[in-house]
């Protein structure tokens, strides 16, 4: 009778055992990798959550990927604790690169200089495959003059794969249009970082200058982008710090209701100054469609003309029929639509920054899954505009776009253009795939 007390006393410890440890492995479950905004885009909230989750996941299973998550959630959560816990992970885990990165990230936003540039090469040899690091040295290597490195970032980028095709795509229809010298300005990484490795590493373009928006609020982009052959707009350091200062006081008198108090205070004057200095000099400026609409950029817009994916800001060259007849040709003979109307791109969740940026450009500017308009709607306009002999294709080839040249509907993948440049590139965009996958690449 003993035995048997003490064989079923046992058991009843085992179930109570197996069962504990059942429990704790369903509670505390793996929550969502975190990665870059570039990819993957949520609200404030949802990153204070998957912060708290990480943490508790790292608390139950102690790892350095899963302190990675945990700081690189915090730090888009903006918690106070994020740059303590961050130097605290970095002593733990010293040779983790997305802690490293971090670090870099965290310097460039104070002191920024040769520690960050050195923690994000350190973070980029210790994981090739980690391509966050070459987003940030494309910066640093601009900053520093360094275009032999710089070229090495931005081919580095193409050749990953991490910039989805459908978002070349549109940088590529948004190139093709543009005058010759333009000035293309744009907003944020995703309409950025492709045209430069478009007109940079594929040679598609290369008298395009590109102008993003958010980096004149830097010291140093200025300099760069005329050192780069932009006409003169800011002519010295010391100029820039009046313009700056002149600006801050003047938004010191606006009232507190004043729209005008949300414009950048150096992009808006120095936006202004380069537009002046392009019409002087015979350049003209275009606008990404994708460019936020702060009061100042919304003025300029209202009084440009759309062409197709851009903003003509400075007076154009040609009338409006004879633009509309150029770009709609451009639309139907060289314009690359196979990406942006791929089937994972069309149902992409909202939260994919790639998926929501092609979704949302598409539906502005192109309705490519219609296959309609860009600037105009039909040739019904098309004729009352004065164009003689424009004939609406046909559904079948509204559908397909099949070219019979270099160009329009095209899915070859941007990365068999890195070592050819845009003639290999043309070459091999006549052979049709199966529509790339969406999005890629903070």
């Amino acid at each position: 009778m003993t035995r048997t007390r003490g064989f079923v006393f046992l058991l009843i410890l085992l179930s109570l055992s197996f069962g504990g440890c059942q429990r704790d492995h369903t509670v505390v479950q793996r929550p969502e990798r975190i990665r870059s905004l570039r990819e993957v885009l949520y609200d404030q909230a949802t990153y204070v959550r998957l912060a708290s989750l990480w943490q508790s996941y790292y608390e139950a299973y102690p790892s350095e990927d899963a302190y990675a998550n945990w700081m690189y959630a915090s730090r888009y959560a903006e918690a106070r604790d994020y740059s303590r816990l961050l130097a605290e992970g970095a002593k733990l885990y010293p040779s983790n690169p997305v802690l490293i990165h971090l670090r870099a990230r965290e310097i460039s936003d104070t002191t920024g200089g040769l520690e960050a540039l050195a923690l994000e090469e350190r973070a980029a040899e210790l994981d090739p495959s980690f391509m966050d690091p070459w987003f940030s040295l494309v910066m640093r290597y601009m900053e520093r003059g360094d275009m032999e490195k710089l070229d090495v970032a931005l081919r580095k980028l193409l050749n990953s794969g991490i910039i989805a095709n459908e978002v070349m795509d549109y940088a590529y229809n948004m190139l093709i249009g543009l005058d010759k010298d333009a000035v293309l300005v744009t907003n944020g990484d995703n309409d950025t970082y492709p045209v430069w490795i478009l007109t940079r590493i594929a040679h598609v373009r290369s008298d395009v200058h590109v102008v993003n928006i958010s980096l004149l609020n830097t010291d140093w982009y200025p300099g760069y982008v005329q050192r780069e052959g932009l006409p003169t707009f800011v002519p010295h350091a010391d100029t820039l710090k009046n313009i700056v200062k002149s600006k801050l006081d003047s938004l010191r008198t606006l009232p507190v209701d004043d729209p005008a108090i949300n414009d950048p205070p150096h992009s808006t004057i120095l936006l202004s100054r380069l537009a002046d200095a392009c019409r002087t000099a015979g350049r003209p400026v275009f606008f990404a469609l994708t460019l936020q609409r702060s009061p100042f950029v919304t003025r300029l817009w209202d009084a440009g003309r759309i062409e197709g994916m851009v903003v003509r800001i400075t007076p154009p060259v040609e009338s409006h029929a004879v633009a509309a007849r150029r770009i709609a040709s451009l639309w139907l003979n060289e314009f690359r639509t196979g990406g942006l109307d791929g089937w994972e791109l069309r149902y992409a969740d909202e939260s994919r920054a790639g998926g929501n940026f092609c979704a949302t450009t598409r539906a502005e500017c192109v309705h490519l899954s219609g296959c309609s308009q860009i600037l105009l709607r039909s040739s019904g306009y098309l004729s009352s505009a004065g164009i003689a002999g424009f004939s609406k294709p046909s559904s079948r080839q509204m559908q397909e776009k099949r070219p019979t040249e270099c160009g329009a509907g095209s899915t070859t993948s941007w990365r068999s253009t890195s070592g050819a440049g845009a003639e290999t590139w043309c070459r091999n965009s006549r052979r049709l795939g199966t529509p790339p996958k969406c999005p890629g690449g903070r």
